[in-house]
């Protein structure tokens, strides 16, 4: 068994591995499975801990996670809701089971207008009868195309539909696709007993809130904040000035004002159960019994795997011939112990831990790289290193004290951690580990 995927990217090479071509979420998925197995079956009663970068790859949710901005403010719409059912604690400490689509003997308790539900299927899917109207999306076009007619829906979900394009002979027919409507008539339904229309369709953020008791039917809080609050946010914060290390984006919500919030969306994503929604690689991981840990943003060096990633492709260019097939063999060849064996893969666990230490004992950029490099210790900077940064740091201090004496100007503000290249003058030495 190997947990090693080697592919190939583009359209051009759909089918390798899966459909697309491409390296998505759904993959890391499947090869994460595989390598759990693997794991199992060479440690056998053990737990793993599996690390992660916090790359937009490995972030990918579930199809039924508990995420408000996938949710409309009020009931029914295009889509039905997929989310799992969940639980949530009253005031009085009672915990509460809750669904977040419509069922029997359920109440709406609110006025809800403008409200769309389309039929459903026994599986709780939009099901739209033959020579109904609704819009379609063709493939590698952004668009959505209205003019389209349903001629059959098929077991799994999907639809033929036929378009009449103006001036055409013959109808455009395509198969297999998904469609959505908005066709279906806009209705108001009145608070009281659920009609048996919207049983099966989604409850909406503002439904969910006010069955929790957050909020109060007459509340004018807007469904969700927009791009423009967001730049107009952002150009404050640009204006007031941005500090050292900070960054210059703002978050989508601005929060609670005096105790009121900005939006439905920010209240219900900022509820308890919605705040502990894992992403696929978390549940996966730890439903098989073992640990995962995603590292900081923007720090690659505490991530051992990319000194292996440097390794491999390293040896994958010495041994190319330059051609597909070539590069095909020596990618193989690099991702097997010929390359990089588990030696030399304990070395660069051994430098990440090193980086994790420096970075402890509050060292940062110049100082903390020179600090990994100098020292020999297995998982920590030593304390010959501390010594040495420390009395680097109270020389550099001297020295300008000094100069700026002789200048007749006040001292500058030394900041710890931040010394000059020169002065350091180890950072070209190699470290053997």
């Amino acid at each position: 068994m190997d947990a090693n995927v080697c592919m190939f990217i583009g359209k051009a090479h759909a089918g390798d591995l899966h459909t697309t071509g491409y390296w998505c979420g759904n993959d890391v998925h499947t090869q994460l499975n595989h390598a759990i197995t693997i794991f199992e079956i060479l440690h056998p009663g053990c737990i793993g801990l599996f690390l992660f970068d916090n790359s937009t790859g490995h972030s990918k949710m579930p199809d039924d996670a508990l995420l408000a901005q996938n949710m409309n403010a009020g009931p029914g719409g295009k889509h039905v809701s997929k989310q799992r059912g969940t639980t949530w604690e009253g005031s009085d400490g009672t915990v509460h089971q809750q669904s977040f689509v419509f069922t029997a003997g359920d109440t709406l308790l609110f006025e809800a207008k403008n409200v769309r539900a389309p039929p459903l299927d026994a599986a709780g899917d939009a099901a739209f009868p033959a020579c109904f109207k609704v819009e379609v999306q063709r493939s590698g076009e952004r668009k959505l195309t209205k003019d389209a007619t349903v001629v059959s829906r098929q077991e799994d979900g999907t639809y033929t539909v036929s378009i009449g394009a103006p001036g055409a002979a013959a109808a455009e027919v395509l198969e297999g696709v998904g469609v959505s409507s908005i066709t279906v008539p806009a209705e108001t339904f009145k608070p009281g007993p659920i009609d048996e229309r919207l049983i099966g369709h989604s409850k909406g953020v503002k439904q969910i809130l006010m069955e929790r008791g957050r909020i109060e039917p007459g509340s004018k809080c807007k469904a969700a904040c927009g791009s423009k609050e967001k730049k107009a946010r952002t150009a404050a914060k640009a204006e007031q000035g941005i500090g050292q290390n900070e960054s210059a984006d703002v978050p989508k919500h601005e929060g609670m004002t005096d105790g009121v919030p900005c939006c439905l969306e920010f209240l219900l994503s900022d509820q308890p159960d919605f705040k502990l929604q894992q992403n696929v690689i978390q549940e996966l991981i730890i439903s098989r019994g073992h640990l995962c840990i995603f590292l900081p943003k923007y720090h690659p060096e505490l991530n051992f795997i990319e000194r292996y990633w440097s390794r491999v492709k390293w040896y994958a260019r010495q041994k190319c011939d330059q051609t597909i097939k070539g590069l095909r063999t020596a990618t193989n060849e690099a991702l097997s112990e010929k390359a990089c064996d588990l030696a030399l893969i304990r070395r660069y666990s051994r430098t990440a831990w090193r980086w994790v230490d420096a970075y402890q004992k509050g060292l940062d950029g110049v100082l903390a790289c020179w600090a990994v490099r100098k020292s020999k210790c297995h998982r920590f900077v030593t304390d010959a290193v501390d010594r040495e940064v420390n009395r680097m740091a109270a020389e550099q201090t001297a020295d300008e004290e000094r100069s700026a004496d002789a200048a007749g100007e006040a001292p500058p503000l030394i900041g710890r951690g931040v010394a000059d290249m020169a002065a350091v003058g180890a950072l070209g030495d190699d470290d053997d580990d």
